[in-house]
């Protein structure tokens, strides 16, 4: 292969591969929606306990819910009642990860993968 040949070759990988890290970071939906930060940030903080950052990121509809049904007012008592005793409590702040959505009308169905301290996952 001569040096020239080497040099295009070269080119066109390098270019290919910034091509790829390009599209990925324009077209990955986490960082193109923001739903999908929302939805992390509330799983994260209410799988933690940490009301105060939950609850604003519920619309006002939730938080009237969320008023009137949880335990103490409490958004994250609610989330806890969904969560199965023997899996434990969620490891960390960032334990919940985005996995998947689909629009439904002008919202969004987020998925999420939270991990707990008997690691069992949820969606």
């Amino acid at each position: 292969m001569t040096r020239t040949q080497m040099i295009v070759l070269l080119t066109v990988t390098v270019t290919v591969i910034v091509g790829i890290i390009g599209l990925t970071v324009v077209l990955t939906p986490e960082n193109t929606n923001p739903a999908y930060d929302v939805a992390t940030q509330f799983m994260n903080a209410a799988g933690l306990g940490d009301d105060e950052t939950a609850f604003p990121l519920l619309s006002p509809e939730m938080q009237t819910y969320v008023t009137a049904n949880c335990p103490e007012n409490s958004v994250s008592a609610c989330i806890s009642d969904y969560t199965p005793d023997e899996w434990g409590t969620l490891i960390r702040d960032g334990a919940a990860v985005y996995r998947r959505s689909i629009a439904d009308g002008l919202a969004w169905d987020v998925l999420l993968v939270a991990v707990y301290e008997e690691g069992q996952g949820f969606a």
